[in-house]
């Protein structure tokens, strides 16, 4: 149901004359779609009719795949790690996704520099900004806000992160400190 209004706006897009309009269109069109693809992955993750092709990666081949699926300048995005090169079992793309919708939302929501330390056993992505507000704190659930708006989110990225790290028996903790947006993934002994 979804794709045929997210083709249809594609292709009116590359009818528009502005150049920049144009290219505008196709990056929100680029967006959803990547979105709803997205959706589909946790959907059926949920429904157990996706399991998980889990293997040994390092996690800074992972977070190198997340931050190539952004899409966008990641000049804003620091990395820190110790000097042991983290090992984790995961399914590579799903994780990868996981990460990519913690860093977009630390990106659009601060305008300083998103701070990314990878730990022996957690990996937590930092961003200075205002508190998230106690209602929208429950990541198990998208469209969990009393009141949407445009310049709120609608909450999928969160929601799309928190359910790929759950089935992967992680933990996503979030704190605020020092003014300071922490999202923090907690591996278990097990899985690292």
């Amino acid at each position: 149901e979804l794709k045929t209004p997210i083709m249809k706006g594609k292709i009116l897009s590359t009818n528009m004359h502005e150049e920049k309009q144009k290219m505008q269109m196709e990056r929100i069109f680029e967006r959803l779609e990547t979105l709803l693809g997205e959706m589909v992955k946790v959907e059926k993750l949920a429904s157990n009719e996706w399991t998980l092709a889990t293997k040994e990666y390092r996690l800074v081949d992972v977070l190198d795949h997340a931050l190539d699926l952004l899409m966008c300048d990641t000049t804003r995005i620091e990395i820190r790690t110790d000097k042991t090169a983290s090992l984790i079992y995961v399914d590579f793309d799903l994780f990868a996704t996981a990460l990519k919708n913690l860093l977009d939302n630390a990106l659009k929501y601060s305008t300083q520099k998103v701070m990314v330390e990878i730990k022996p056993y957690a990996i937590r992505v930092c961003s200075e900004g205002e508190k998230i507000p106690d209602e929208r704190l429950d990541f198990s659930r998208a469209f969990n806000r009393s009141i949407e708006g445009a310049s709120t989110g609608l909450g999928l990225g969160l929601y799309i992160a928190n359910a790929i790290i759950s089935k992967h028996h992680f933990i996503l903790t979030y704190a605020y400190e020092k003014e300071t947006n922490i999202f923090t993934v907690i591996f278990n002994e097990k899985n690292v």
